[in-house]
């Protein structure tokens, strides 16, 4: 049984929001880019999550060696960004949370589309107190971006808990001295969100408590 007083909240992004795809409506293009792109020995997606590359050429990239039509397949890819989804109950549960007084910060290893179409579609920036996007710091969650989103919450991250679904993520978070939750998806996320929230708007602002994977 996990048992905090969180005075600040990270989230992840993707598997945690949202279980979005690039791509995704197009069966060609996401296959492709699944075999091609995010194949586990590629080095181009670290690279683009570092700041290193740039959506356009990785369009470009996967145009070429995936013999499609470059124009189309860029519509596909900023349209597929913008229309990721989020639910609105996870949307409103961080809004209540911020109420509360907790500052809630988007963690994310994430891409320059996530900041320059998804964030902007979802109106992103308005709900949480921060987005810390790897991207824009030229540096992964293993590579010192939580501490970027420490200072920025102004809550120490013994005093703040992550929701991510990386196990390996989680293992880090807690050595640096924070308390983390592994969810299993989005839909797990919802649900230990809520309870912060029980938990924070109670009359006694009870302890969270919930199972640690």
């Amino acid at each position: 049984m996990l048992e905090l007083h969180p005075s600040a909240l990270f989230i992840d992004f993707d598997g945690t929001l949202s279980s979005g795809r690039f791509w995704s409506s197009s069966d060609t293009a996401s296959t492709l880019a699944t075999e091609l792109l995010f194949a586990p020995s590629h080095t181009l997606i670290a690279e683009w999550m570092r700041g290193k590359r740039r959506a356009e050429e990785i369009n470009d990239w996967l145009s070429s060696h995936g013999g499609l039509d470059p124009q189309p397949l860029w519509q596909l890819f900023v349209d597929g960004c913008r229309s990721f989804e989020v639910s609105p109950t996870h949307l409103s549960l961080v809004k209540r949370i911020r109420e509360c007084g907790v500052p809630v910060v988007l963690v994310t290893d994430n891409m320059d589309c996530f900041s320059r179409f998804t964030a902007p579609a979802l109106g992103l920036p308005s709900i949480f107190s921060h987005i810390v996007n790897s991207v824009d710091h030229g540096c992964l969650k293993e590579e010192g971006l939580f501490l970027i989103a420490e200072r920025l919450s102004g809550v120490p991250l013994t005093r703040t808990l992550l929701l991510d679904n990386s196990v390996p993520t989680c293992c880090l978070f807690n050595e640096l001295g924070g308390t983390s939750y592994c969810v299993s998806g989005v839909t797990d996320t919802v649900v230990i969100l809520d309870k912060l929230c029980c938990s924070l708007t109670s009359s006694t602002r009870g302890v969270l408590s919930f199972e640690e994977e």
